[in-house]
């Protein structure tokens, strides 16, 4: 059995992203922007946005808890000077009517999918529509290497939309390759058990010295959980008179 593209994929993963370079810029088609009411309810929105390299200005790490734990999902989200975000989240990609099951990804059930997306969809969704605890965690990084990082996970997508791989729950899921993505950025980091943790990255990320360490890991989970800043938000992330993505970063930094 080999990995495929051409199933009947559920909504949230039906899209692959293609990007081209116009007039200086990245043009991304198949953004996904999804309106949320319930976990059942959603307007599907696939678009098309531009960004340019030079206007990249952060990285953040999201952790998102579906379950309490070191068991979590993790994805970048890339900003920048606009206010905008992007974020890209390495995940399952589920047929239709096809449940997930930790075990069944260790033996070649699901592909691999790259979801590229606004935030008003993709942390939206599990904060507000998933009940998941999300933090954002912002990353150290030089400007260059946040925009190699962005080239990169392009290139990733471009080879999965051309080989599509296996995702695999031990060696090839969102935190392993993302240490991947990073390691072709930065050249190599130290790896240990958390990397296959994901829930426990912010613990790895105060010990390389990639959050303050004025602030213990309890104490930066307490400034970076974006729940409470969301829990307000009954009609949707577009009914706020600040950006979405503003919100949830208040006292962040």
């Amino acid at each position: 059995m080999v990995p495929r593209n051409d199933r009947q994929w559920q909504p949230e993963v039906d899209k692959i992203i293609q990007y081209q370079f116009v007039d200086g810029q990245v043009e991304i088609q198949n953004v996904r922007n999804f309106i949320w009411h319930t976990p059942d309810d959603y307007q599907v929105q696939w678009e098309t946005r531009r960004y340019s390299l030079e206007d990249i200005n952060q990285v953040d790490l999201i952790v998102s808890h579906f379950i309490p734990g070191p068991v979590a999902h993790v994805f970048m989200s890339f900003g920048f000077k606009n206010g905008e975000h992007l974020a890209f989240s390495l995940e399952v990609r589920q047929e239709k009517d096809e449940g997930f099951s930790t075990i069944g990804g260790f033996f070649r059930q699901y592909e691999l999918a790259l979801v590229v997306g606004d935030e008003n969809d993709v942390i939206y969704a599990r904060t507000n529509i998933r009940d998941e605890d999300v933090y954002i965690y912002p990353i150290t990084m030089q400007k260059n290497e946040m925009q190699i990082l962005f080239l990169e996970y392009l290139n990733k997508a471009n080879r999965l939309n051309n080989q599509p791989r296996w995702y695999n729950t031990l060696v090839s899921n969102c935190t392993t390759i993302l240490f991947d993505l990073v390691e072709y950025t930065v050249g190599r980091v130290p790896r240990d058990y958390r990397v296959v943790l994901p829930g426990l990255l912010p613990e790895y990320l105060h010990d390389y010295g990639q959050l303050a360490p004025s602030l213990t890991v309890e104490e930066w989970k307490q400034r970076n959980h974006v729940n409470p800043k969301t829990e307000h938000l009954k009609n949707g992330p577009d009914d706020l008179d600040i950006p979405f993505s503003k919100l949830i970063r208040q006292d962040i930094r």
